[in-house]
């Protein structure tokens, strides 16, 4: 076995080794709750490469997945990625386009350094967010830098945590039949692993950016109402009342829409009067907004 090879493996046990102890601290497990606490110490600190049929014993013990263990596994350039996620999310926020092109730089730098695919994706979105912010609202330029990411997703048979975060930033660009087309496969995930998902933003995200892409097509109002009242459940489990409220309003104006008979003035009234008790303004404000924009007087 050549010297690389030897010590890719090592690198590699470390990385799922200190993923692993992330994992049982964060679930409030003790190294002798997984097994032998001596085996599980040398899995941890990497000095003993652990099987994959161990690995999903331990995982199991723990209520955990393979996805979560992956989003922990750390490299020499994790916290770099999760500043330059933040700094996405912010300037996507702040519709930034300096920010933006100050991220494209950093990306690009990265990406010609690691080759990493995270990088290769941030340059991509932060360029189609610049084309939208810096036209008028041209998808079709902005799609042309997607179409890499695009067909990457098209072509994945399983959604991992990563792959969603990615599908949920990316979503509102992408034309409404795709993003249909791949929400409804990467829901197979969220749904597969409700106990992991069920707790994660990322979950939460995906429906909700979903459920109100879909409010804008008359063809796939079905699919606001679904996907609402999903994200209503995901707010329970996270007690979120605030996502909680915002998934009511799009499920209230998806059968407004539809006109199905379900639709409802007081409960979007009640939802908006709960902002104002709790003195949250800003979300008041915006909530009664996007209802405004839906075409409906409230």
């Amino acid at each position: 076995m050549m010297d690389n090879e030897i010590h890719s493996k090592k690198d590699l046990s470390i990385n799922i080794g200190s993923a692993l102890r992330e994992l049982r601290k964060l679930r409030g497990f003790k190294q002798g709750d997984l097994g032998n606490r001596k085996i599980i110490s040398e899995y941890e600190s990497g000095r003993k490469s652990i099987r994959f049929d161990e690995l999903l014993l331990i995982l199991d013990k723990m209520n955990a997945t393979i996805e979560e263990l992956i989003y922990y596994i750390d490299d020499e350039n994790f916290s770099v990625r999760e500043r330059l996620s933040l700094e996405m999310a912010t300037c996507l926020d702040r519709n930034n386009i300096k920010g933006l092109e100050r991220i494209v730089k950093q990306a690009t730098y990265y990406y010609n350094t690691t080759k990493s695919k995270f990088f290769y994706d941030h340059i991509a979105m932060a360029k189609a967010n610049i084309s939208l912010l810096s036209t008028t609202n041209d998808y079709m330029k902005a799609r042309k830098e997607l179409e890499p990411i695009k067909i990457y997703l098209l072509n994945l048979k399983i959604f991992f945590f990563n792959d969603l975060i990615l599908l949920s930033q990316c979503l509102y660009i992408f034309d409404i039949d795709t993003s249909i087309n791949l929400v409804e496969k990467a829901m197979e995930t969220v749904k597969n692993h409700h106990e992991f998902y069920k707790d994660k933003k990322v979950g939460l995200s995906l429906v909700m950016n979903t459920a109100i892409y879909a409010l804008d097509f008359d063809d796939y109002l079905h699919f606001s109402l679904d996907y609402s009242a999903y994200a209503k459940k995901l707010t329970i489990s996270q007690n979120d009342m605030m996502g909680s409220l915002f998934a009511e309003i799009v499920s209230q104006i998806a059968s407004f829409k539809l006109g199905d008979g379900t639709f409802s003035k007081e409960k979007l009234r009640n939802s908006l009067n709960i902002c104002k008790i709790l003195d949250w303004h800003s979300n008041y404000d915006t909530m009664k907004e996007f209802i405004q924009k839906h075409g409906i007087d409230i």
